[in-house]
């Protein structure tokens, strides 16, 4: 029960016992007065009348006459004149009705007990008879149950008026427990929030506890997710470039490789640092690790400038003189070429007065199913044939080859908004599992239906990033899912990629948010985005979970692992759960004992704050096992299969 009922009990019971106590005092007091005035009229009444009686002829008209006279002008219940004897000589009475609005109950309770009024009528020196006066007694009822009803009426506005200010009052010092009560239930739910300290000391010290333990929790997080990305970093990447290492780099090759969507086209770069040798001899090591360096960053700068032409890039150290760079979902990689191209050719030429800096580099474009092997031969063959123009140059093979031959990028525009108004956007999905290969949700990966062709993600989504359409695509997913989760065409749970454009386009948000609250299927609607981009848009990210959780739905992150460093900022926000990436995840049987550590270490960390650890890109379900030692709740992927 809230305080305020209590509150309210308080008062009307305090004010019921109050009215109670007033009232007895009250009435009785006012009854011992009427019984009283009553008893004097009466006596006074028989006396004046009696002495009338004494003093005049005893007429048995005259009497009579005096006495009706009497009787009608005041307010009597019973005149009599009784003989010497005691035998009625005469007698008027009044039948008195107490008025229907006074209870018998209330008579009842209150008995008006009068004394009557008696008087002795002489005749000369002789005793003529004996007078008896009785007053009506009604007006007095009345008077006192009409006094009970306002008493009652008062007391009532006076229990609502202390009722309502008592509320208000409580609610002004109650305010600061409605933040203790969320910070507890945030606690509970093992989100480690702090409250601004309220002024009311018992409040005070109650927060500054429940703060004290959020901070050392959230200490204990911080520390733990930076240990781990400590070790995640030190495991996975080059320490003068911060490239991805060989290994780490062909584990996202993998990964990649392992993609469902096999007609998803990618990029990969080569760059060799020529005669790094005779460069380190000529400049000393500390310079040609700066030269190096330079090398990474106009890289990544080059790179930056075209992300919208793909939707994932790795950099990576192969060896002390090659780079490679690796783009995912890419539409067209000409200008990106030409440009890093020209960035190299510019770095190289600022060494020209103190050693000889060639930058040969080779591309070339690769889908899913081509293999490891065939790709870095086919890489390394263009990189001799470039660095045989001892110059810096760029080769690529099939230039333009990974833009669509069929379609320039007018008629993408068109597909994409045709496919928008014909509500063409359907999802193909792929089971997700807990680690006894139990059904969690089935992820839904977006399709275009154009012409009774079904076109893949890869295919679009980089075009769409292009035209900015990403916000509506995912509106035009999610609202297709849940028509056919409300219709019982899909009776699981489903889970939603969502771009971080989607978040960002406030009024898509609202429309999203709006169609899932009167979906009445919330608690079934997973929804997730890619790690890296909510890592560089926090906000967007944490602003949409505070809307869409309230709704029931389940929020996580897709291809998770290197934002361990920010965990404890999103556990803030609720997230349900994780889906690693498959590039820490692929072949985990035969990874090196830090990468399982880190994996392990980071499930450890997740379950902490309540979040569930799912597996991606998972190619043979016998790996399951390893996963479960390792600390995972479950599995997607290609191996994946679900039981009947």
């Amino acid at each position: 029960m809230s305080l305020v009922k209590q509150l309210w009990i308080a008062i009307i019971g305090l004010m019921i016992l109050v009215f109670f106590t007033s009232f007895f005092i009250s009435t009785y007091s006012a009854k011992s007065y009427y019984i009283e005035q009553l008893n004097l009229k009466n006596s006074d009444n028989a006396n004046s009348l009696a002495l009338m009686l004494s003093q005049m002829e005893k007429d048995e008209v005259m009497v009579e006459l005096l006495i009706a006279a009497q009787f009608d002008t005041g307010n009597y219940k019973r005149i009599e004149l009784l003989d010497p004897n005691g035998d009625e000589r005469l007698s008027k009475t009044h039948e008195v009705e107490i008025s229907a609005q006074v209870p018998q109950w209330f008579k009842a309770l209150i008995p008006l007990k009068v004394g009557k009024g008696i008087a002795q009528v002489q005749d000369g020196w002789q005793q003529y008879g004996t007078l008896i006066v009785e007053s009506d007694d009604r007006f007095a009822y009345e008077s006192l149950w009409k006094t009970m009803l306002q008493f009652l009426m008062w007391f009532f506005v006076a229990a609502l008026i202390l009722g309502a200010i008592g509320t208000w009052v409580l609610r002004i010092l109650t305010s600061p427990l409605e933040d203790v009560v969320k910070q507890a239930e945030a606690i509970g739910g093992r989100r480690f929030i702090t409250s601004e300290e309220p002024k009311t000391l018992e409040f005070n010290r109650l927060v500054r506890a429940m703060n004290t333990l959020s901070a050392r929790v959230r200490t204990m997080l911080e520390n733990e997710s930076r240990r781990l990305e400590e070790m995640r970093y030190r495991n996975q990447h080059d320490a003068l470039t911060g490239f991805a290492n060989r290994e780490f780099f062909v584990s996202k090759l993998e990964s990649v490789l392992a993609n469902e969507d096999k007609n998803a086209r990618n990029a990969m770069i080569f760059l060799r640092v020529a005669n790094l040798v005779k460069i380190n001899q000529s400049l000393g090591h500390e310079k040609t690790d700066a030269l190096l360096k330079g090398v990474a960053e106009k890289i990544i700068q080059t790179i930056r400038q075209h992300d919208k032409e793909f939707d994932d890039s790795t950099f990576g150290r192969l060896s002390g003189t090659d780079f490679a760079i690796m783009l995912s979902n890419i539409q067209e990689m000409d200008a990106l070429a030409k440009a890093l191209e020209v960035f190299m050719a510019t770095y190289a030429n600022t060494y020209k007065d103190q050693v000889e800096l060639q930058l040969p580099m080779a591309a070339s474009s690769f889908k899913a199913n081509d293999s490891r092997q065939n790709i870095f031969q086919k890489m390394d063959a263009l990189l001799v044939k470039a660095e045989n123009e001892q110059q810096t140059l760029l080769v690529m093979e099939d230039k333009g080859a990974v833009q669509d031959g069929l379609k320039n990028s007018q008629q993408w525009r068109e597909l994409l908004e045709k496919a928008l108004d014909a509500s063409s956007v359907v999802a193909q999905l792929f089971p997700v599992v807990d680690i006894k290969n139990r059904p969690l949700h089935h992820e839904a990966m977006m399709r275009l239906k154009v012409e009774e062709n079904t076109i893949t993600a890869g295919e679009f989504l980089p075009w769409a990033r292009r035209f900015d359409m990403l916000p509506q695509l995912d509106m035009a997913l999610t609202g297709y899912l849940l028509d056919q989760m409300k219709n019982g065409a899909i009776r699981h749970s489903v889970a939603v990629n969502l771009a971080i454009e989607t978040l960002k386009d406030l009024d898509v948000r609202d429309q999203l948010i709006e169609a899932i609250k009167n979906s009445g299927v919330a608690d079934r609607l997973w929804l997730e985005l890619p790690e890296r981009a909510v890592m560089e848009d926090i906000g967007h990210f944490v602003e949409f979970c505070e809307l869409v959780k309230p709704l029931g739905c389940k929020v996580g992150l897709d291809k998770a692992g290197s934002g361990f460093a920010n965990i404890s900022r999103l556990q803030e926000v609720g997230l349900d759960y994780i889906k690693i990436d498959s590039a820490l995840i692929h072949n985990i049987s035969k990874q090196d004992q830090e990468t399982k550590s880190f994996v392990r270490g980071a499930c450890t960390l997740g379950h902490s704050i309540g979040l569930q650890l799912i597996a991606e890109g998972i190619q043979d379900f016998q790996e399951i096992n390893e996963l479960e030692t390792l600390g995972m709740d479950g599995a997607t992927g290609p191996g994946v299969q679900l039981r009947n």
